[in-house]
C-alpha cells in the first residue's frame, strides 16, 4: 500500500513507543481505513481494529476499549454529523472525526480529507494533549 501513502514524511514524530495508545479506525471505505491505519501504525500507535460501518464502531469500541477512535463523518448507518457525533459522543472516548466534506461542528476535532501522515500526526496529538489520561510525562 505504499503506493498510495503521501510521498514525504518529513517533520512527522512518530509516538513513543512506550505509549501505545491504542485506537480504533472507523472509515466507509475500506482503503482509506487501511492506509489510515498503516500510517498510525507507522507513527507508533497499536490500531486495534477497522470498522466500516456505525454498528460496527459502537460494538468494537465497547469491546476494545480503545483509547481514541478516528471515524470518518460518512460512516455508513450515521443518519447526519449531529447524530454521528451524539453516538460517537456516549462512548466516551476522545475521538477525531475525518471528512471528506465540510465539518465545522463546534469543539469537535476534525481533520479534512486527504490528509498527510504530517497532518493525521498532529491532529491526534491535538487529541491526545486535551486528554489527561494518554499524556505520557515526558
Amino acid at each position: 500500500m505504499a503506493e498510495n501513502r503521501p510521498s514525504s514524511t518529513a517533520g512527522v514524530t512518530s509516538a513513543p513507543r512506550s505509549a501505545r495508545i491504542r485506537i480504533l479506525v472507523a472509515d466507509s471505505e475500506d482503503i482509506v481505513a487501511s492506509i489510515t491505519a498503516d500510517l498510525l501504525q507507522d507513527l507508533g500507535y497499536d490500531v486495534t481494529t477497522i470498522q466500516h460501518s456505525m454498528t460496527g464502531l459502537v460494538t468494537a469500541a465497547q469491546q476494545d476499549r480503545p483509547d481514541l477512535v478516528v471515524v470518518d463523518t460518512m460512516l455508513s448507518g450515521s443518519e447526519d454529523d449531529g447524530a454521528l457525533i451524539e453516538t460517537v459522543g456516549r462512548l466516551g472516548m476522545p475521538t477525531l472525526f475525518t471528512t471528506g466534506g465540510i465539518f465545522t461542528e463546534p469543539g469537535v476535532s476534525s481533520l479534512a480529507k486527504p490528509f498527510s501522515q504530517t497532518e493525521l500526526a498532529k491532529a491526534v496529538q491535538s487529541v491526545i494533549d486535551r486528554v489527561p489520561r494518554l499524556v505520557k510525562p515526558s
